[in-house]
């Protein structure tokens, strides 16, 4: 039976939210931790070293600083071609770890559109339907937002530096435009994943299901997504401490130490030892708040795109999509 059959009221958007992420997460966490776990060790990794060798760069400016000399040229180009040698490490560790966030995010809408509609379909059915097209446009509709919302700032900082007085007309343009941006194409990965709409479709089918409910999907959005921040906040803090414990721990000994505390090189080598272990913790911190977050945010933004499309009449039209849909799944 479908979980959604008729326009909801802000009660009942919560109520069914709650509820599919009750039927739903066992199937979204497992194919969530199977896709990002690797890639967050991976990135946890990298981090690390690019810590490290930030590390190693201070160390060596507080050796030179007691020596009560500067950084030769050659010492701080060796220095900056360390750290810089580790930029395409990240940048291809980042790509990873963003395909395989969009694969997953791919395979758990699946999994909470065709719980709301009543169709089976298991989380490894849906894993081996993560990875694709619908995994493609989900990024491609990603890199295009966030290149209108660049645009937008890029347009506002080329206002400001023709006079001043036009960030009074800018700075608030900004806000309004990437508001605007954000609640219009709210469903656009429901509408690629669901509708198999294409990138440039997924922008006007989300834009028509918000037309005419503007204020009420952007009130309703930004709570949800307050309270999601909130719960996974709560869950995520303790292990947030675990990880970055050994960072917390030098930051402690540093403001409760004794000495000089105005010698640069003494400073130098403390903050140091504070980032040195700070690369993986962090890489586990994202890794964490992401699983986190795919285990809820996609659930609540589902409930909200089926009641747009209840309140546009197209409720009938998606079922039947769904339905001949799972017909072609792999079985």
């Amino acid at each position: 039976m479908a979980l959604i059959t008729k326009p909801l009221d802000l009660g009942d958007i919560l109520d069914k939210t709650v509820k599919l992420i009750g039927k739903t997460i066992k199937r979204t966490s497992v194919v969530a931790a199977i896709i990002l776990l690797p890639l967050t060790i991976v990135l946890a990794v990298i981090l690390g070293n690019i810590m490290q060798d930030f590390s190693a760069m201070m160390l060596a400016s507080a050796e030179t600083a007691e020596a009560g000399r500067t950084l030769s040229e050659s010492e701080a180009r060796g220095m900056l071609t360390s750290l810089l040698s580790s930029l395409p490490l990240m940048l291809t560790g980042g790509f990873l770890f963003a395909v395989g966030l969009f694969a997953a995010q791919a395979a758990i809408i699946r999994i909470n559109c065709h719980e709301v509609d009543g169709v089976d379909i298991t989380w490894n059915e849906a894993l081996r339907n993560a990875f694709g097209g619908t995994m493609w446009r989900l990024l491609a509709q990603q890199i295009l937002f966030w290149m209108v919302l660049v645009g937008i700032y890029l347009a506002a900082i080329l206002l400001i530096s023709i006079s001043p007085w036009l960030a009074l007309l800018a700075i608030p343009g900004i806000i309004v435009a990437w508001i605007w941006c954000w609640t219009r194409w709210l469903f656009a990965p429901q509408a690629i994943v669901n509708e198999e709409s294409s990138v440039l479709d997924s922008f006007r089918r989300s834009s028509n299901l918000v037309g005419g409910q503007f204020w009420r999907v952007l009130g309703i959005g930004i709570l949800l997504a307050i309270i999601s921040s909130i719960a996974i906040s709560i869950i995520s803090t303790p292990i947030q401490l675990f990880a970055m414990s050994g960072f917390w721990g030098n930051y402690m000994d540093m403001i409760t130490q004794s000495g000089d505390r105005t010698n640069p090189a003494e400073q130098l080598r403390t903050l140091a030892e504070m980032f040195s272990g700070m690369g993986p913790g962090f890489g586990i911190i994202i890794g964490v708040q992401t699983i986190l977050g795919l285990m809820v945010q996609p659930a609540y933004q589902v409930v909200m795109y089926y009641d747009a499309c209840a309140r546009h009449g197209d409720l009938e039209e998606i079922e039947e999509h769904e339905n001949s849909e799972n017909n072609f799944l792999p079985s």
